[in-house]
């Protein structure tokens, strides 16, 4: 009677399974990758930027506000700008459209405003149609 195979023997993984597992896991690994490579891009590059660049207090009623929009030249962007007292409440606020055709724009947009402002900005800025 031969003795019974011990642990190793009745356990050892075959070549044709280590291979498998190595492929297995080099897919995932490489779907992985590929996976965070694509969020990182598409997050990393938006339909389109703005900045402010200036704001001008006119007259107690009325701030200048200087923006500029990048975006695709197919696209149309809408933007709110919006004025500020001392104590940060909103004075003012113009939705301002940025047409398709022009890649980069630089706006200027006089805003009424309800008592005195100290500042403008821009508040946000969404592409036309998906908002």
């Amino acid at each position: 009677m031969s003795p019974a195979p011990g642990p190793q023997a009745r356990y050892r993984e075959s070549r044709a399974q280590r291979w498998t597992l190595y492929a297995a896991g080099a897919l995932f690994f490489t779907v992985l990758v590929s996976m965070v490579g694509w969020v990182a891009w598409h997050f990393s590059t938006p339909p389109f930027r703005y900045q402010l660049y200036a704001y001008r207090i006119l007259s107690d009623q009325t701030v200048e506000v200087t923006f500029e929009v990048t975006k695709d030249p197919d696209k149309a962007v809408s933007c709110t700008i919006r004025a500020l007292n001392d104590y940060r409440e909103e004075v003012g606020r113009k939705n301002v459209v940025v047409s398709a055709g022009e890649r980069q724009l630089r706006v200027t947009e006089t805003l009424r405003t309800r008592g005195r402002a100290v500042m403008g900005e821009v508040r946000e800025c969404r592409l036309v149609g998906e908002e």
